[in-house]
């Protein structure tokens, strides 16, 4: 990398050019995913309030007499925001395994494998 950047001139004003760039874009795309990822859950938190809401009223006596309203409520409230704050972190399912894997991968390219000694089995 170093040899990259002294070999050219002004080599390293493309290398910082290229990193503020990718930043740039990077954030540009994390917020349309955050926004999109916010706007899902939300949906799908309105979603559950309407059926527990709608399920609540199609209770018969017998089973309107085991649930509390205060269970009602804190289904509406407190369980169905849950949804709510997932949604954004459902991505990392995939996304962590794989950031962990380049990492590793470059870790080794970089350093050699040596880069595997501070790594658990």
């Amino acid at each position: 990398l170093v040899s990259r950047i002294t070999d050219e001139q002004g080599g390293g004003m493309y290398f910082a050019f290229g990193l503020g760039l990718s930043s740039a874009i990077g954030s540009i795309a994390n917020q349309r995913h955050l926004h999109k990822a916010f706007r899902v859950g939300q949906r799908m938190r309105a979603l559950v309030i309407s059926l527990v809401y709608r399920h609540s009223f199609e209770l018969n006596e017998a089973a309107r007499s085991e649930v509390s309203q205060g269970a009602i409520v804190t289904l509406l409230a407190n369980d169905s925001q849950k949804f709510f704050e997932l949604m954004p972190l459902v991505n990392l399912l995939w996304a962590a395994p794989v950031q962990i894997a380049f990492a590793t991968y470059f870790l080794i390219q970089f350093v050699g494998l040596p880069a595997l000694a501070g790594t658990n089995p």
